[in-house]
């Protein structure tokens, strides 16, 4: 999972400087709502009990994005406001989008792998 949530950790700096201004809380200014952020208490977590691990687990949902299958789950992502931008080019929007989906999933199939070889061991 470590080396998933280095993923993560460089994901949430490269939305700031791309996306923009990011807010936690709530307003009701010109600002939207998106999931382009994970959530920091979740990554950086040193160590997860296997409750804490099997409750991500409970949470995985499986979503289509630009024709491949990933692993989602609210659990792991904040939900945040930004102000709206317009990329200017699609194919980087949607490459963007997708390396967010696929650190997330690779973290959540660690996830998943560790519970499953926890189980096998014991």
């Amino acid at each position: 999972m470590d080396e998933t949530r280095g993923g993560m950790f460089l994901l949430n700096e490269m939305s700031e400087k791309v996306i923009g201004e990011i807010r936690t809380h709530r307003s009701n200014d010109n600002y939207q709502e998106d999931n382009y952020f994970f959530d920091r208490n979740i990554i950086t977590k040193q160590d997860f009990s296997i409750r804490e691990l099997e409750g991500i687990q409970k949470n995985i949902k499986i979503v289509e994005l630009n024709g491949k299958t990933f692993y989602t789950s609210s659990l792991i992502k904040k939900h945040v406001r930004r102000t709206p931008i317009h990329f200017k080019d699609d194919k980087f929007k949607k490459d963007f989008i997708s390396m967010f989906q696929q650190v997330e999933s690779d973290f959540l199939e660690n996830v998943e792998m560790y519970l499953f070889q926890k189980d096998w061991k014991d």
